[in-house]
């Protein structure tokens, strides 16, 4: 899976447009259609920006398909997950990885606020 299919992935997982992807990135529409259409790769300029806006490590955009795949949010059942389970993950997580959780964490919140 090359790099751009990961961004696209990401972005249905979290039901982010290529409009809202480029607001947040500032980078055109057109662009992000490229990467797609063309099965072209951003720029490594636009990786961190990139990583950023899908609260996702640049790690976790280069690194193999089964590794990350491994780690997609289709896979957690949040129901049935205990806060322990959670928290117990987040404390294993690196503290990019815990900034970039909190980030999106913030992202999300202010979203569904903006919704209400």
């Amino acid at each position: 899976m090359i790099i751009s299919e990961k961004i696209f992935m990401i972005m249905r997982e979290q039901k982010m447009s290529m409009r809202e992807l480029g607001r947040r990135t500032g980078i055109t529409a057109s662009t992000i259609s490229d990467w797609n259409t063309k099965k072209m790769n951003p720029g490594a300029d636009k990786l961190l920006v990139i990583s950023k806006a899908l609260g996702v490590s640049v790690e976790e955009l280069l690194e193999d398909t089964d590794t990350f795949q491994k780690k997609t949010v289709e896979e957690i059942d949040v129901e049935k997950t205990k806060d322990e389970e959670i928290l117990a993950q987040y404390h294993s997580f690196t503290t990019g990885q815990k900034r970039h959780l909190l980030e999106y964490m913030k992202r999300l919140g202010e979203e569904y606020a903006e919704e209400k």
